[in-house]
């Protein structure tokens, strides 16, 4: 397809490839400087150098769309998980003499590469094909505003009262005695106990939708089908920051700023970097040690509904700011870097220890786990909870912490692809990276329309790429809620005379 078909959609900016390509000149001048201070890194610089050119080859498949859209996303965040968490890692160990303890954590990993560098051109490739494939044949959802710029502000209107209105059954039903979803513990883990409660939960997220338009309108004037949506969207940061601040869950803390970040870098076809190096140093300097002090005192105190997490969160929180700080709860306020990156790599390279082309540690276990725990407890009333996390972390966490073996709170992230590789061997990890990237290419194109990143929901399924750390029940999981919050945007389409 040229350039010359309109079904064909523009390609990103020179300007873009420029600073794409600083990164990466960046990404091998900080993979030469481990080689040198690392002297057992042979075959981690190695891997880590196939993994880069693998990242430059998935995006050269992908340049043609304009930034950011989902598929790229999913790639930066593989290799941020991948290759510059751990090189960012260990060259936070040589700049502050803590290269022993750096190593351990990051050795483990090493195995992980060539898998990872395999499986992302994979996903890029099988991406970019369905993504033209529904260009070319016009399969994009006109009920979702597919190849729209922006909503209309009725639009809009109606996903906040269509999520209002779903929160007030929620809220009105513990009232009459009827209970419909049961706290698991203090961060928010939940069980569904009623089916069609969930969703109601699914079809709320409506309103998310909703409040991404408006916070992205701060930054995209393009955006702004109404004077007030900027108005709107400052109100959202607002209830946004508010609400992660005793969510136990720095992901929330992060997410107005992501959705920030994307709008600004599809407008601007790059990203503000001010303003993510600003986030990242509030991130580690103040987020992440309250977020884990308060968690810690959460344990401690064993705290076990989203009530008493609240209300140790706002202590913690009134202590660090107006009190003596996080000392007095014994919290740790060095700057640990690693946090930014999950633990991903490193956990990679543990599970997949022993995987055979066909066969891994788990034969399959986890993946039917994960399957059962989506299906609605109204038809399999006695499933399992969804605790793979937790499964991963008591079977890889004791091969650095012997204790992590009987511990049942902590949850740790592995990906999607590796989670097969450790269940069906590689070959099975290296299928699952191709099928994902089938699916993240239909899914843009589909929903979002042959230029994804140009869609006024584009920051919410690049945000979405994320779940691509999960456990494969949790992914999904989302994927089934996803269902119901995209016939909800199609009812809104009807309602109003097949428009948004």
């Amino acid at each position: 397809m040229d350039q010359s078909d309109p079904s064909s959609p523009p390609a990103a900016s020179w300007f873009a490839s420029v600073w794409i390509a600083a990164i990466v000149c960046a990404m091998a001048g900080g993979i030469a400087v481990v080689g040198h201070f690392y002297p057992d890194s042979g075959a981690f610089v190695a891997g880590q150098s196939f993994l880069l050119l693998a990242l430059v080859a998935a995006l050269a498949l992908l340049a043609r769309f304009p930034l950011l859209d989902p598929l790229q996303a999913a790639v930066a965040f593989f290799y941020l998980w991948f290759g510059m968490g751990p090189v960012v890692v260990l060259l936070d160990g040589a700049a502050f003499d803590t290269r022993d303890a750096a190593w351990a954590s990051e050795a483990g990993g090493v195995l992980s590469l060539p898998f990872a560098a395999a499986g992302l051109v994979l996903f890029a490739a099988a991406g970019r094909v369905t993504l033209l494939a529904t260009a070319r044949h016009g399969s994009s959802a006109g009920f979702f505003g597919a190849g729209q710029t922006r909503f209309d502000a009725g639009s809009l209107v109606w996903f906040a009262a269509i999520a209002a209105a779903c929160w007030a059954v929620l809220f009105a039903l513990p009232l009459i005695g009827v209970p419909a979803i049961t706290a698991l513990d203090y961060l928010g883990a939940t069980r569904t106990e009623i089916w069609w409660a969930g969703v109601l939960l699914a079809v709320s997220e409506i309103g998310f939708l909703a409040s991404i338009v408006a916070l992205s309108s701060l930054v995209s004037p393009s955006l702004r089908s109404s004077r007030l949506l900027p108005a709107a969207g400052v109100i959202v940061l607002a209830a946004l920051t508010a609400l992660a601040i005793t969510s136990g869950s720095k992901g929330r803390l992060l997410y107005p700023i992501a959705i920030l970040v994307v709008a600004w870098t599809s407008r601007r076809q790059r990203p503000p970097w001010l303003f993510v190096a600003a986030s990242v140093a509030v991130f580690l300097l103040a987020v992440e040690p309250y977020v884990m002090t308060a968690r810690g005192v959460a344990l401690q105190r064993g705290a076990t509904t989203p009530g008493e997490r609240v209300a140790i969160f706002e202590e913690v929180l009134h202590e660090y700011l107006l009190g003596s700080g996080l000392g007095s709860y014994g919290g740790d306020d060095r700057v640990k870097v690693d946090r930014l990156f999950r633990g991903i790599f490193p956990a990679a390279g543990e599970a997949l220890k022993g995987a055979s082309a066909f066969d891994g540690r788990w034969h399959g276990d986890t993946v039917v786990r994960g399957i059962l725990a989506t299906v609605p407890r109204a038809i399999l009333r006695n499933k399992p909870d969804s605790d793979v996390g937790n499964f991963f972390s008591r079977e890889i966490l004791p091969a650095w912490q012997p204790s992590m073996a009987k511990e049942y709170v902590n949850s740790i992230a592995l990906t999607v692809p590796v989670e097969f590789a450790a269940n069906y061997g590689w070959i099975g990890g290296l299928l699952a990276f191709t099928v994902l990237g089938a699916l993240w290419g239909a899914l843009s194109g589909i929903f979002l329309g042959p230029s994804p990143s140009r869609h006024p929901l584009s920051p919410y399924f690049v945000i979405l790429s994320m779940s691509l750390e999960m456990p494969l029940g949790g992914f999904l999981a989302v994927l089934r809620n996803l269902v119901f919050t995209v016939l909800a945007v199609g009812v809104v389409w009807l309602v109003r005379g097949r428009r948004l």
